[in-house]
């Protein structure tokens, strides 16, 4: 899962063009208490959907798989990862700030076991997965956008009204945030995260954090483990889970092995600093 230079721009699905409002239908269909073309709805939806309206932390914890896409080549299903992030929206100005931070490792696909070495079936080369920590990145969410400083790209979420893709059925509601993006140094990335609430939990004034499952994708440049070189493709991230408030449903096993990887950073995720080692995180890509 995200991030660091990359975390640091917003995901927001397709829905809307050039700022332009939901399909007057999509409002229609919403329920009442709440209108998928204003800004402030989907901002106020999005913070309790994905965090908590009252700044407390949220864990997202999921599992999935990482594909290799070279252009002309069935999708190859290259490894299994767990990972988690840290999310925390806190109020700013008429907006929040957004804090994201994401940890992972790499696990066989046939036993689940953690790889400690792998062999590269495209260069025949065996080499040694690193663990991921991002760095812990921040941006602004407002109803006029996002805003993130110092950044010298382009992202689909800047200087146009936060409008995100609803979908309400019964006591389900979706939506889907994505990070769609250019980097000031030419390279591109993508990412989605599909969230599953409760429609009451969405348009009730008085609950703050709404209970969320979701699924995420992402594409990325070849880890960076992978020794790939200027080898053409791509891989991209699947994985399914579910928002905690805290850590307490982590499996021990999966608990530890972060615990070994960068010990005491679970505890400290806003102001631990890696040492050492290959699991430094490029400024460029978060894998």
């Amino acid at each position: 899962m995200i991030l660091n230079r990359r975390a640091a721009i917003l995901w927001a699905t397709g829905a809307a063009f050039s700022g332009m409002a939901l399909p007057r239908a999509a409002s229609v269909a919403a329920p009442r208490g709440f209108d998928p073309g204003d800004p402030t709805d989907n901002l106020y939806g999005l913070a309790k959907v994905m965090g908590d309206l009252n700044g407390e932390p949220n864990w997202m914890i999921g599992e999935g798989r990482i594909y290799a896409l070279v252009h002309g080549e069935m999708p190859v299903p290259l490894f299994g990862v767990s990972g988690l992030r840290y999310v925390k929206f806190v109020r700013e100005g008429d907006g929040f700030r957004m804090s994201v931070r994401d940890w992972g490792f790499f696990t066989d696909l046939d036993t689940g076991a953690v790889l400690e070495s792998y062999r590269n079936p495209y260069t025949g080369e065996t080499n040694t997965p690193a663990p991921l920590l991002t760095r812990l990145s921040s941006w602004i969410m407002s109803p006029g956008g996002q805003h993130v400083e110092g950044y010298s790209g382009e992202a689909w979420l800047m200087d146009r009204p936060l409008l995100l893709p609803w979908s309400f059925s019964g006591e389900d509601a979706a939506v889907t945030l994505e990070l769609l993006v250019k980097y000031g140094h030419g390279g591109y990335g993508a990412e989605w995260i599909n969230m599953l609430a409760r429609t009451s939990d969405v348009i009730d004034a008085a609950v703050t954090r709404a209970d969320m499952r979701y699924s995420w994708g992402g594409y990325s440049p070849w880890a960076r483990w992978m020794n790939m070189g200027d080898r053409p493709g791509r891989t991209f991230w699947n994985s399914t889970g579910r928002k905690a408030a805290n850590l307490d449903s982590l499996a021990p096993k999966v608990r530890a092995i972060y615990d070994r990887y960068f010990p005491g950073s679970l505890g400290n995720p806003e102001t631990y600093e890696k040492t050492s080692g290959l699991t430094t995180t490029s400024d460029q890509e978060a894998y």
